[in-house]
């Protein structure tokens, strides 16, 4: 019974039945490929099972021959799981850096906020001290005024509208009711120039952001020529060469990267557009509610510098708090509903599976990593079947 089992056993090894089903997935995957890697191995073992279907094998003969086959499988389909780890070492480099990256782009971009505000409202406080003297109290008294008379002009021309049905007074304002800090605020802070400014801010950092994505490519672009030599020389002891065609450079591919980096980090709905929306997702109006009740009077020119430049510096962190929130937490029906962090995220996860599908069909055609790991787990089944016939020869053969 022992010695049938041992024949059973060293049939599974010699027909190497561990690797039909592998072997039928890689051929239907990419036919030429497929074939050529199960022709190797093959080759590779051909000599060590003819010897184990030799009729006068005896019990030394066998372990020596099973103890060549575990070196020689060993060695060959190592080839393949370096080139399944290597690949695999890749993407999760690549995906290290996509979340560096991207913690990278917002700092960058909150930094530059934090300039872009800083420099407004020194701006804004320079010409309040350069204004700030005693009639510019007196101005703005005028002013609050003016508001007044104003007023009234609209109340008289909504009576006489109804009563004459025409307008018998001009619908223009006698005075410019603007105090200098709603003209400062209107001027620096205008929300169209504040949309403008950091759309660019934006797609400088988004500049940067692609920049630095294509030298991490680059960085982790394997050498072709070494992946060839792993995965596709596997067969040189026996005359056969996988021949994996690898037909694509890096330069090559690296253009190729650079093509898909610009679709990806582009941004479908633009830079602008999604500046626009993050604009209006709390209306800018309504950070310039605290100065509608502003009132300076008459007052030292101390004072009035002073209370102008508290009335500036809310407004300025208002906005600039506004943009450093919705930025990052604000969900965009231009990103399918994403805040601009996901979307970012998720573009990372498309773009690193394309540069992984383009490496892996440079290197192996059509051919996954699945493909390697699956051949590794039959090889492991394969060094089973041998180990299983050394405890039989070692229990039952003389």
């Amino acid at each position: 019974m022992n010695q049938q089992e041992l024949e059973a056993n060293l049939k599974q090894i010699t027909d190497m039945v561990a690797f039909d089903e592998v072997f039928d997935e890689m051929k239907k995957a990419d036919p030429e490929i497929g074939s050529n890697i199960e022709t190797a191995l093959r080759n590779q073992l051909k000599e060590i099972h003819e010897q184990l279907e030799s009729a006068d094998c005896n019990k030394d003969k066998l372990k020596y021959a099973l103890y060549r086959e575990t070196v020689e499988i060993n060695s060959h389909v190592s080839r393949f799981l370096r080139y399944s780890e290597t690949m695999s070492q890749r993407e999760t480099a690549l995906w290290k850096f996509a979340l560096e990256a991207t913690d990278q782009f917002f700092d960058l971009v909150f930094d530059a906020l934090d300039e872009y505000f800083q420099a407004k409202l020194e701006i804004m406080q320079k010409q309040i001290e350069e204004d700030s003297d005693w009639y510019t109290g007196l101005k703005d008294t005028a002013k609050k005024a003016g508001e007044i008379i104003n007023i009234g002009k609209k109340g008289v021309r909504l009576a006489t509208r109804k009563l004459a049905k025409v307008d018998l007074v001009d619908s223009s304002e006698v005075f410019d009711t603007r105090d200098l800090v709603k003209k400062l605020l209107d001027q620096y802070l205008n929300p169209e120039n504040v949309q403008s400014d950091i759309t660019k801010l934006m797609e400088l950092a988004s500049k940067q952001y692609q920049d630095a994505w294509m030298k991490e490519i680059q960085a982790q672009t394997p050498n072709m020529d070494e992946m060839k030599a792993i995965a596709g020389k596997g067969a040189d002891q026996s005359g056969l060469e996988i021949g994996f065609e690898l037909g694509t450079a890096e330069q090559a591919l690296l253009i190729g990267m650079g093509g898909a980096l610009v679709g990806t980090f582009g941004l479908a709905a633009g830079w602008h557009t999604i500046t626009y929306s993050l604009l209006n997702v709390f209306p800018p109006a309504a950070i310039f509610a605290v100065i509608a009740t502003v009132t300076v009077a008459v007052l030292t020119k101390d004072q009035a510098a002073q209370k102008r430049m508290k009335v500036i510096q809310d407004a300025v962190k208002e906005y600039h708090r506004y943009f450093l929130t919705q930025i990052d937490i604000a969900s965009l029906d231009e990103l399918k509903g994403l805040t601009l962090r996901k979307a970012m995220t998720e573009q990372s996860k498309k773009l690193i599976a394309e540069v992984m599908e383009k490496w892996n069909e440079a290197i192996s055609g059509k051919l996954t990593l699945a493909h390697y790991r699956k051949l590794g787990d039959a090889t492991n089944i394969h060094l089973g079947y041998i180990d299983d016939c050394v405890a039989l020869m070692e229990n039952s053969i003389p």
